[in-house]
């Protein structure tokens, strides 16, 4: 999870009647996180409460997205290593001009 877990666990100690506190929610993380991610998640939560109320998992629509973020993935990956290609191509360029410089006449 990530910010929402923060969240809930916040939204989880104040239905106990404790504070929650930036200790107590990190001692109840499932997973490690920053310690500024932890404040921000608490400030935000603190701000408003209604974010630690659970939110209904997105199971239809995951699938199309994933494969859509995997296409412009791709996309991306292609453009860059064109990039790369011709970085490449102008490095070795300059690297011949500047040899040719150094070549006493």
């Amino acid at each position: 999870m990530s910010q929402q877990e923060i969240y809930q666990i916040a939204q989880r100690l104040h239905q106990q009647g404790k504070t929650p506190s930036v200790a107590l929610i990190k001692s109840q993380l499932t997973v490690a996180m920053p310690l500024a991610a932890i404040i921000k998640g608490l400030q935000q939560w603190q701000k408003n409460p209604k974010l630690g109320e659970s939110q209904p998992e997105l199971i239809s629509t995951d699938k199309p997205l994933q494969a859509f973020t995997l296409q412009q993935a791709q996309q991306q990956i292609s453009q860059l290593q064109s990039q790369v290609d011709e970085l490449q191509a102008l490095v070795k360029q300059l690297s011949n001009e500047i040899a040719e410089l150094k070549t006493p006449n």
